[in-house]
């Protein structure tokens, strides 16, 4: 694909397996960086009803029979549309936001609990789809990126800072230094009312704008 640059690739991955340890969880973020596709849906393994690894993880004890959790801290399903998820999590204050650290630095063998597995998701998106941004250089990849992240930013999320934070390095190596800075400003609004995305940002390494 990289020989036809205009065309907009996209991968689809799954996270959260049962057992499945940080380091397995590292090699699906290193193969995909590798890979350079233009964007990853990331998921949670969402375990349905009436399929083998559904059975399996009764039997393990990790779910129960009957109950497929869609909204609270378990097994759910994830698209580029989570960050309104987290906005609504946030909104009714279902978690303390403090807590939240980068899961990817603690030991690779450790398995990610259910409720680990929500941040996790976040980081993965992050390391994937977000990071590589700051040394890609392809004009190419950068005018797609930016007609993908202005959709994010202004029609899929609201008051999404991340998005529009390297939606605003995006349009700056575009040298479209003005519409950088508007987006950046948007970003200082948004995290000026949001101790959520504030805590992102800090562990991250994002602070500085």
């Amino acid at each position: 694909m990289n020989k036809h640059e205009r065309i907009f690739t996209r991968g689809f991955l799954i996270i959260g397996f049962p057992d499945e340890t940080l380091s397995q969880v590292l090699d699906t973020i290193n193969i995909s960086v590798k890979m350079s596709l233009d964007w990853y849906t990331v998921q949670l393994l969402t375990p349905l009803p009436s399929t083998e690894i559904y059975d399996q993880m009764i039997d393990a004890g990790k779910i129960e029979k009957d109950k497929l959790n869609l909204d609270g801290e378990g097994f759910t399903m994830f698209s580029v549309r989570e960050s309104e998820r987290q906005r609504r999590m946030e909104e009714i204050n279902k978690r303390d936001n403090s807590d939240f650290v980068n899961l990817l630095n603690a030991n690779h063998s450790h398995v990610p609990t259910q409720k680990e597995l929500n941040d996790l998701w976040f980081l993965t998106d992050y390391e994937i789809n977000y990071k590589p941004i700051f040394n890609q250089k392809n004009p190419s990849k950068l005018k797609k990126l930016e007609c993908f992240l202005s959709d994010v930013s202004d029609r899929m999320t609201r008051d999404n800072p991340l998005s529009n934070y390297f939606l605003s390095i995006v349009k700056k190596k575009l040298n479209k230094k003005t519409e950088a800075r508007n987006r950046m400003l948007l970003v200082d609004q948004y995290l000026e009312k949001s101790n959520y995305w504030k805590q992102r940002f800090k562990t991250l390494n994002l602070n500085e704008l």
